[in-house]
């Protein structure tokens, strides 16, 4: 899964804690290396979070209006914890802002933590079934629209 989004991908270790315990969440521990994760400019270097992102606008806001209620009927809920090591000679410049977007339409988190040398970024996502009047369309349009805009943020490391 991680190498369809992380070009040049490399396995370090992997661990499925809990994969013997029934009704427990799937979880993955690993260690990975991606040359192409971070964009290096001069003397700054622009890292993403780490977790696969939801594109929730694709995958929810199709069309630009709606006339008749839309049904979302998978319940969509992810959560991802990554530490990243703050690499040799360079030292955090900006975290990108912590984000919360929380209503019945479904809850977002992104949260950014420096931590010695690394920085630990927690990504979580949940989307309920329901049904969705046309006019509460213009909501779920927001609710994406903000919450891909907190996916794509990126922390600054500088020299």
């Amino acid at each position: 899964l991680l190498a369809n989004f992380f070009l040049g991908f490399q396995l370090g270790e992997m661990e499925l804690p809990g994969l013997d315990a029934a009704g427990t969440p799937l979880s993955v521990d690993a260690t990975f290396r991606t040359p192409s994760f971070a964009r290096v400019r001069g003397g700054r270097m622009e890292v993403p979070a780490p977790a696969p992102p939801s594109r929730l606008r694709s995958s929810f806001c199709r069309e630009r209006e709606r006339t008749v209620p839309l049904r979302i009927a998978a319940w969509e809920v992810s959560s991802t914890e990554a530490v990243i090591r703050i690499p040799a000679g360079w030292r955090v410049g900006k975290l990108p802002e912590d984000v919360l977007l929380q209503g019945d339409i479904g809850r977002l988190a992104v949260t950014w933590r420096l931590e010695g040398d690394a920085v630990r970024v927690r990504h979580e996502v949940e989307i309920r079934p329901q049904v969705l009047a046309p006019e509460r369309y213009p909501e779920l349009v927001k609710f994406c629209q903000e919450g891909d805009a907190a996916e794509e943020a990126r922390m600054e490391l500088v020299r």
